[in-house]
This record gives C-alpha cells, sequence and structure tokens, in this order.
C-alpha cells in the first residue's frame, strides 16, 4: 500500500511536466505573428487559450504590445493587410492575456498572436486547450416566458387539486 502513493504522485509530476514540455516559448520578432491552424470538425468547441511574454529582448518603456486573436480561416488576408476583419475572440495588448471562445460552427480556424511592438523581439509562451465536450452555459428565460411558464405550473397544479376534490367529494357522497 506504500508504495501506490509515491507512485501516483511521480506520475502525476511527471505528466504536468509533459504538458509544459509540449508548448516550449518561441521566439516573436517585432511587426511579426505566428499562426496555430485549428480543424474544428465537431461543435460546439471551447478554445481555452492564453499566452505570457517570458523574455523581452530589450526593455522597451512603451512595454510590450503582443496580441491574441482567435479567427475564421478566411478573416487572416484581411489582418495581415491592416484591414477590419472578423475575430471570434481578441485578448487586449500585453504582456499576457487569456480567453475562452465557443466554436459553434465547423471548419477551419486559426489562431493568430502578433508582436505589434517595433523596437522588441520577445519569448512568447503559448497554452492552447480545447474541448469537444463544451457545456453550454445555462441561460434565463425572458421575464414574459418567464411569467407564461408560472401562470401553466398554476392551471395544471389547480386543475390537478381540483380534479381530485371534486373525485373525493363524489365518493364521499356516495
Amino acid at each position: 500500500m506504500k508504495f501506490w502513493l509515491p507512485a501516483l504522485l511521480l506520475l502525476s509530476a511527471m505528466s504536468s511536466l509533459a504538458a509544459s514540455a509540449d508548448n516550449p516559448p518561441f521566439l516573436l520578432p517585432p511587426g511579426e505573428f505566428r499562426v496555430q491552424d485549428l480543424h474544428v470538425p465537431q461543435t460546439p468547441l471551447r478554445v481555452d487559450a492564453a499566452f505570457r511574454v517570458v523574455e523581452n529582448q530589450t526593455t522597451v518603456s512603451g512595454g510590450t504590445a503582443v496580441r491574441m486573436e482567435l479567427l475564421p480561416r478566411a478573416a487572416l488576408r484581411a489582418m495581415q493587410q491592416g484591414m477590419a476583419h472578423q475575430a471570434l475572440a481578441v485578448t487586449p495588448e500585453g504582456s499576457s492575456g487569456k480567453f475562452t471562445s465557443t466554436i459553434e460552427d465547423p471548419g477551419a480556424y486559426r489562431l493568430v498572436i502578433s508582436n505589434r511592438n517595433l523596437a522588441a523581439p520577445v519569448m512568447v509562451a503559448l497554452s492552447l486547450s480545447t474541448d469537444l465536450n463544451a457545456d453550454v452555459a445555462a441561460t434565463e428565460l425572458p421575464p414574459s416566458r418567464r411569467i407564461t411558464v408560472i401562470a401553466i405550473s398554476f392551471l395544471i397544479f389547480f386543475a390537478m387539486v381540483g380534479y381530485s376534490g371534486w373525485k373525493l367529494r363524489k365518493s364521499a357522497l356516495d
């Protein structure tokens, strides 16, 4: 019994090390971007993405301006040309950022990390995970529908109570 606990702890430590080794930091030169393709065959798919600047090559007074976007594949060209484009999720510019987005339509998507700072290359660590069995968040009914549901429930309840009372009264009189 004493053997299993250290073995489980060792396996746990090895799995966490393996997860961090899969996404080593990468160098992102100034004015450049890096693209991670994402193929979505089934939906809904939840995408959890996060980045952080590990190392800044030179000190810049304005800070770092790294940004991450989740785009449909067709929107990449518009982004490259500096035109307005459709993004499913965007982080603000900074030294770190994260987002969670649910993709509803199957197809090809791209995760783009761009270094908009023209003065310094940066080392960026990216964490990306997807969940095909994403739980869709529960939503509330609008007030008018809530009132309708409550009214119908009361109507059915009182109809059943009335019918039961009528049957009891009828059997008591017999």
